[in-house]
């Protein structure tokens, strides 16, 4: 009876052990951070967080990091290897292409945006809010987004309907979301 078991826990944990294996080679990145292939770009999993070098305006303990314009783009450049910071067009591509969906992850608000003939491929985009230049807090955040482009003022913004890249004050302070080729 206890070789049985032996044998049953064996073959789980070779089994639980193959599986991380499969989930790990499975695992894209690049210098060390997650990516999602979706709209000809490969799409970091995750906004950027602390830069290490580069001055966040403002850090939410539960929302994230939130760059000016000027300081985003060194902020996702941060990560090394190939990362930059969208442009308007890839913005853009990633509203067309994609397919938007409201969702709650974590007890915020988000848009899960997956790829239109795949739908395991997504990445997850929280309504971070915003930090207008000269308050005291972040505003909106649950319920609207504000993602920088390299774009001259510009940024992806999004509410309860339609996306749609938007001009902003340079000095406010919004969420970055790297991406690569």
């Amino acid at each position: 009876m206890k070789k049985i078991n032996y044998l049953k826990y064996g073959l789980t944990a070779l089994m639980m052990a193959f599986a991380m294996t499969l989930c790990y080679s499975c695992s894209s990145k690049i210098s060390g951070h997650a990516y999602v292939e979706l709209a000809g770009l490969k799409w970091a999993t995750e906004n950027v967080g602390a830069a290490k070098g580069v001055e966040a305006v403002v850090t939410d303990p539960t929302y994230g990091c939130y760059y000016t314009q000027s300081n985003a783009k060194k902020a996702a450049e941060s990560w090394g290897g190939t990362w930059t910071l969208p442009t308007k067009a890839e913005w853009q591509a990633l509203i067309k292409n994609c397919d938007w969906t409201q969702t709650t992850q974590d007890n915020k608000e988000c848009y899960k945006v997956s790829d239109k003939k795949d739908s395991s491929k997504f990445i997850i985009l929280p309504a971070d809010g915003i930090y207008y230049e000269g308050d005291s807090i972040v505003r909106l955040q649950g319920r609207r987004g504000y993602y920088w482009s390299t774009d001259n003022g510009r940024g992806l913004y999004f509410l309860d309907g339609p996306q749609r890249v938007d001009y902003f004050n340079k000095n406010n302070g919004m969420v970055v979301r790297p991406v690569t080729k």
